[in-house]
Order: C-alpha cells, then sequence, then structure tokens
C-alpha cells in the first residue's frame, strides 16, 4: 500500500528534495491506523514527500521485525516504527546505524532502550504518553458520580504484560489513589478481542456487586459497553475505553459507556513525517522532538462532533 504526496515542487512552498518516508503499522486490516494513514499521506502532501505504508498482515512481533528490516533494505530516507515490543529494538538500531532516521510512534516499549546505547534505536517519539494519558481517564470517573468509601473502580487490563497497557493501567491506579478512590484490577494476557472483554468483566461483576466503573486500558473497550448492555446496568456501572473504536463511540451516544481516551493517531501519523522532514531539510542541524498526542477524552460533552468528523471511529 503506497501514498504519493501530490504536491508538485513548484506549487510547494517548502520545495526542495524529494525524499522517501516510510511508516511500518503492526497488522493491516487495524481500523486504528486508518487516521494514522490519513495523517501521513497529508503531511507527505504538504512536504513533498513520497510516503509508503508497509508492515505484515499479521499482528505478531517477528514479523513486525522482518517487515523493519525488509524495509531497511529499500534505503527509505526516514522511517516510522511503532515500538510494540522490545525485539524492535534491534532492527531499528541497524537502521540509524544506517543513516535512516526512525520516529517512534504509538507506544515505547518496556524496558526502555538503555541510556548508553549508541545509536538509540529511534530518534524522538511522536505518541501518547501512556501514564498521563491513564491519569486523564482517572480524573473522567471522578467526574462522572460520586464515590463512596465502599465504591470500587475497576481497571480491566486484557493485555497484560504489554508495555502500553500496563502504563495506561498504572497511570488510572496512580490517579484513583491520589483521588482517593477504591480500585481493584482484573485481567488476563489471552487474545484480546471485544467478546474476551465481555466475558472478563462478566465474571469480575458476578463476584463483586459493588463495582461502579470498569475501565479499559485497549480498543477492547466497546466489550465493557456490551457488558453493561446485557446486565442491564446502564447508568448504574460506567464504563470507559481506550481509542476511537466505533462501536464504543456508539455506546458512549447512547450512554452505555460514558468516555473513551483519544492518543490521536492522525497526528501521529501527521508529526512523524514534520519531524524527519525538518532534521533533513535542515541539514541534519533540527534537534529531537517529542510530541505528546494523546490523553484526550471523548465523553458526551463532544460525542456528536467527534461522530460527524468520524462517523467510523
Amino acid at each position: 500500500m503506497t501514498s504519493t504526496g501530490t504536491a508538485s515542487i513548484a506549487q510547494n512552498p517548502l520545495a526542495g528534495p524529494r525524499y522517501n518516508f516510510t511508516y511500518l503499522v503492526a497488522s493491516f486490516g487495524n481500523a486504528f491506523y486508518i487516521p494514522m494513514v490519513q495523517g501521513f499521506n497529508d503531511a507527505c502532501a504538504v512536504y513533498n514527500v513520497n510516503g509508503t505504508f508497509t508492515g505484515p498482515t499479521t499482528a505478531d512481533y517477528p514479523s513486525y521485525v522482518n517487515a523493519i528490516y525488509s524495509a531497511i533494505e529499500t534505503k527509505p530516507d526516514g522511517m516510522m516504527v511503532l515500538m510494540l515490543d522490545p525485539t524492535i529494538y534491534a532492527p531499528c538500531e541497524a537502521a540509524m546505524k544506517a543513516g535512516i532516521p526512525v520516529v517512534a510512534c504509538t507506544a515505547l516499549a518496556s524496558p526502555l532502550p538503555s541510556p548508553t546505547a549508541n545509536p538509540q534505536p529511534y530518534w524522538s517519539y511522536i505518541g501518547a504518553n501512556d501514564t498521563l494519558a491513564g491519569m486523564a481517564a482517572a480524573n473522567e470517573l471522578a467526574r462522572l458520580r460520586s464515590w463512596s468509601s465502599s465504591d470500587v473502580a475497576v481497571v480491566a487490563n486484557d493485555q497484560e504484560g504489554q508495555s502500553s497497557a500496563g502504563a495506561r493501567a498504572a497511570g488510572i491506579k496512580a490517579q484513583l489513589t491520589s483521588l482517593g478512590i477504591n480500585f481493584d484490577e482484573t485481567g488476563n494476557s489471552g487474545n484480546p478481542t471485544l467478546s474476551n472483554m465481555t466475558d472478563l468483566c462478566s465474571s469480575y461483576y458476578a463476584g463483586h456487586p459493588n463495582t461502579k466503573s470498569f475501565s479499559t486500558v485497549s480498543g477492547e473497550g466497546p466489550g465493557v459497553g456490551t457488558f453493561i448492555k446485557n446486565q442491564g446496568l446502564q447508568g448504574k456501572v460506567t464504563g470507559g475505553g481506550w481509542d476511537l473504536v466505533t462501536q464504543g463511540l456508539q455506546y458512549i451516544s447512547q450512554g452505555i459507556m460514558q468516555y473513551t481516551v483519544d492518543q490521536k493517531p492522525y497526528l501521529q501519523g501527521y508529526y512523524a513525517v514534520v519531524n524527519i522532514w525538518k532534521y533533513l531539510s535542515t541539514g541534519l542541524s533540527y534537534s529531537p522532538v517529542n510530541v505528546n498526542t494523546g490523553g484526550g477524552i471523548v465523553d458526551a460533552s463532544n460525542i456528536a462532533a467527534i461522530l460527524k468528523e468520524r462517523p467510523n471511529g
């Protein structure tokens, strides 16, 4: 899947060398990447860049690592990579050694690379600060209802062991602690799906009827809404998700779920291009810039505008 900027050098006030950038998605077919592709495409058109999207068709780390090595062989002028797992550091370090600047997007794996690594496996990070985004989710929970000493807010993590999910959960729990709200957590490290999230919430709630909310830290958040709908708990249990998943947005508009966290993948695609283009076009004098795109809350106050702009998530 290849996208090439449409603006000609004659039309573009930023005329200069026409660079080739490659953006590696973790798996084609994942709806999360649709706005990211759009942001990347739009920036490529503005900055006169040949942009290519590539990546594996299966969502597993070995396939993604192989895709990065394959992309290096094409010798792009810059690469954008999702740092989802520490195994991704090695091919990115190889790219940096080959003179290809790498921008990390969407996630930073834990543990982070050694600060003495030379070169570092990425040049800058464009994406959400997951811990701060989790804290924003907790603030939204506190705003949604009055909390008594017997009420419990539950963090449902169906991606235990995954660094971004863990950081999001940690942010939620830390802020709930500071707000004096009791919390618990439930989770698993199996296959994250909407139906599995629904089952996870159902199993927990059966033994903990004082639960007042379920907050997810992955795109399977609509599974919470399905649980609330199936159990007839609308108005009694609040539900929170992550990312702008179509079904989750519909649940928010219907009052079944109350919020979701937007990490703005469009901006991740757009600013990744800007970052590398600026570096190359200034003779490599431009310093790395990290951009925090996350922590936006979508709730009843702005759901209508969100659905108007992005009816399909």
